[in-house]
């Protein structure tokens, strides 16, 4: 078999900068603003955070976040606003491989919807990281209170809002939505919850 790829490729970009502009457009309510999150003279459109493909196979009874992927806010008092991003290639691997059987797809298509799929739920933490807080307190307006801020937030309302991001992005999709809700077929909440609510609420 092939070994899939260890870096992100240009469409990988496209895929990123397509996401963002289509989260943007959709109404959903949310304080992400892409036009905070521009790049000045970078070969993409957004400063993107750091986004690394890792060989670890680390064990997690999720398959999102800490198995097929992580975003990595890091120390409190240390870490810049963006965070950073790892996506786990050899579980994603596992995972494709079991799709390409039990849906019949091919395994580079099923390997590349999943990869996109893991990559877009780790973009909404940081999307949600980098988002405007309606926050009156002076110290909401720095980068070290924004990250206080965001690290007081229950780890199950961060999942919640990651797959509503990507949910609701997919949903424009056939083969992503196949391969999201296959995904989820034995996870538990917050992961497998879809409420009718909006993200802003």
């Amino acid at each position: 078999m092939n070994e899939f790829k260890n870096y992100l490729t240009q469409d990988d970009f496209l895929f990123i900068d397509d996401f963002i502009e289509k989260f943007d457009k959709s109404n959903f309510g949310f304080c992400f603003l892409p036009e905070r999150a521009k790049s000045i003279g970078l070969p993409h459109k957004y400063d993107l955070p750091y986004i690394g493909i890792s060989d670890e196979e680390p064990i997690n009874d999720s398959l999102f976040d800490g198995y097929l992927g992580a975003y990595f806010r890091g120390n409190i008092d240390l870490i810049n606003k963006e965070g950073r991003i790892v996506l786990y290639r050899k579980n994603i691997k596992k995972l494709a491989i079991n799709f390409a059987e039990t849906e019949n797809k091919d395994l580079e298509l099923s390997y590349n919807l999943i990869f996109r799929i893991v990559l877009a739920h780790e973009l909404s933490h940081w999307m949600f990281h980098y988002c405007a807080i309606n926050c009156d307190e002076e110290k909401c307006k720095t980068i070290d209170g924004i990250n206080r801020l965001y690290a007081n937030i229950s780890s199950d309302l961060h999942e919640y809002i990651a797959q509503k991001m990507t949910r609701e992005i997919f949903k424009i999709h056939p083969l992503f939505e196949l391969s999201f809700n296959w995904l989820l077929k034995n996870q538990k909440e917050p992961y497998s919850v879809d409420i009718e609510e909006g993200i802003e609420k």
